[in-house]
């Protein structure tokens, strides 16, 4: 595994040397998180990379410290400064053993096992809201587990009040939490919602359930586009290719990075004044590759406002198959861009 050291400068003028072993996430251009060591102990290492990235980084650590000083259990601020190019840096403790709820839900072993999670994620947010926390990205992925153990981790769209979350922002929270869970684990709601009410010493209704399960629809409906174009951004699942004047996200299932720009380089040669539909083949595999050309300026204006319209056929695909609609979801989407306005796209499909 590759090595390297990052020097961190305080705002106290010392200097720190973490080494990181490994990126553990990364989202292009804006933020890269490391595994490291600093003083002898694990650490995790975020670099926040963008101009935005001090402001970030003080939000996040003065977030953690808060949830902190409200007594609710979060990885330790360890350090916080710039390094030698100037970049944002946050170190924080690595709890032991510690994975992300929506991980562990995903891969639980038993039935029983993801419920002893979700019961232990709803007394969390219960006592994050009768602390006076709310947290307007409110999902299973926001939280680390460890022996049962739940740690809040991304503090950036917190906000912090003097009194408890009042009960009409709760359910709408509870909501949100909820529309973020698996279909596997929805019959449950009704005894996840006893667990929080009991938790913060709040009466538990029928009507409190049937409030949750309707505004939870109705935030899953509402949210599933943008859920998916975060998950096309942040997904381990997924490759993001970027040049100059272009912008690409092909699977990793189906694509390495070789075949991805060699395909790039294929659909460029294509004629797409002929015909819409054109089989391609890389490495002896077909690949059905459907081209949208943005014709006049009103078209390009909309590839530009809206997304392209390879964007939003390939969400509007991916929205289908996790509906259960297409059990197929497209491999790759490829965009071109020139000047301000949209131009060409292209959604690459199994033959």
């Amino acid at each position: 595994m590759n090595h390297s050291n990052l020097i961190l400068k305080t705002p106290d003028g010392r200097t720190h040397t973490v080494c990181c072993r490994g990126i553990l996430r990364r989202i292009e251009g804006r933020r890269t998180v490391f595994d490291g060591i600093c003083a002898d102990r694990g650490v995790i290492v975020k670099r926040f990379e963008d101009v935005f990235g001090p402001f970030r980084c003080r939000r996040e650590k003065r977030g953690l410290e808060r949830l902190a000083e409200r007594g609710l259990a979060v990885p330790k601020v360890l350090l916080a400064g710039k390094d030698v190019d100037g970049r944002a840096v946050l170190v924080i403790e690595k709890i032991d053993g510690a994975v992300d709820v929506r991980s562990v839900l995903n891969t639980a072993v038993s039935e029983e096992a993801a419920k002893t999670i979700l019961f232990a994620l709803f007394r969390y947010v219960a006592r994050m809201h009768q602390a006076g926390v709310i947290q307007n990205d409110l999902h299973p992925g926001n939280f680390l587990v460890s022996d049962s153990d739940i740690y809040a981790i991304d503090p950036a769209w917190m906000r912090f009040r003097k009194t408890p979350a009042a009960e009409g922002a709760s359910r709408g929270q509870l909501a949100i939490l909820s529309a973020g869970l698996g279909p596997q684990h929805a019959a449950w709601r009704a005894e996840l919602l006893e667990a929080y009410c009991e938790e913060r010493g709040i009466p538990y209704t029928s009507e409190m359930l049937e409030g949750v399960r309707r505004r939870a629809a109705a935030f899953h409906k509402k949210k599933l586009p943008h859920a998916l174009k975060k998950t096309l951004r942040n997904c381990t699942a997924f490759l993001v290719v970027r040049r100059q004047h272009v912008r690409a996200v092909f699977s990793r299932q189906a694509f390495s990075s070789h075949q991805a720009e060699a395909l790039i380089g294929v659909i460029e040669a294509i004629d797409a004044s002929k015909d819409r539909i054109h089989t391609v083949t890389l490495e002896g595999q077909r690949f059905e590759a459907e081209l949208f050309c943005a014709g006049g300026v009103w078209q390009k204006l909309q590839s530009r406002l809206f997304g392209s319209l390879a964007r939003r056929q390939w969400l509007a695909e991916w929205r289908a198959h996790y509906r259960g609609k297409n059990a197929r979801p497209p491999l790759a989407l490829i965009e071109w861009r020139h000047g301000l306005l949209g131009g060409r796209s292209c959604v690459i499909r199994e033959s």
